[in-house]
């Protein structure tokens, strides 16, 4: 592993020097100032401000409206709300349509943008693997929703 926690074969894909497969999309080009660094700074602790206060099962529902994955305590609940809502939620596998894609970011200022993987996913009882790798996806909007949104039309008792 490196200083920055990616092990060797991430950090070679990452800079260039490995001839494995890298999904083939050009990111927009982006000019980083200390502006922007210091903007995403401030959104990501306003959204972590924002999901702390709010429970478990609430920031769930807001992960569930916009496709995102459930799972994890409070902090990483928490974490991948805020990163999703300041930079957009994370696409399904554009390689295999059913996995949930995971980033890692190599630097503090990435505008959303890093190191892509698929894992796979399971279909019925199998696992289906994936090898997708990416440093550019385009990321869905984030959507707003209210806990009865979320759970369905409310019933009539």
């Amino acid at each position: 592993m490196d200083e920055n926690g990616n092990c060797k074969h991430i950090r070679a894909l990452i800079d260039g020097t490995s001839d494995a497969t890298i999904y083939k999309a050009t990111p927009p080009a982006r000019q980083i100032d200390d502006d922007d660094i210091a903007d995403e700074i401030e959104a990501l602790e306003a959204a972590n401000a924002t999901f702390s206060s709010m429970s478990v099962a609430a920031i769930k529902d807001q992960l569930r409206l916009n496709g995102q994955l459930l799972k994890g305590n409070k902090a990483e609940v928490v974490e991948r709300a805020a990163d999703a809502k300041v930079f957009g939620s994370l696409p399904r596998c554009p390689e295999c349509g059913g996995g949930r894609l995971k980033v890692k970011y190599v630097t503090k200022a990435h505008g959303g943008q890093g190191f892509f993987t698929c894992p796979g996913f399971y279909d019925d009882d199998t696992f289906k693997f994936c090898h997708f790798t990416a440093t550019f996806v385009d990321r869905i909007p984030w959507q707003e929703g209210n806990k009865s949104s979320v759970a369905g039309p409310a019933i009539a008792q």
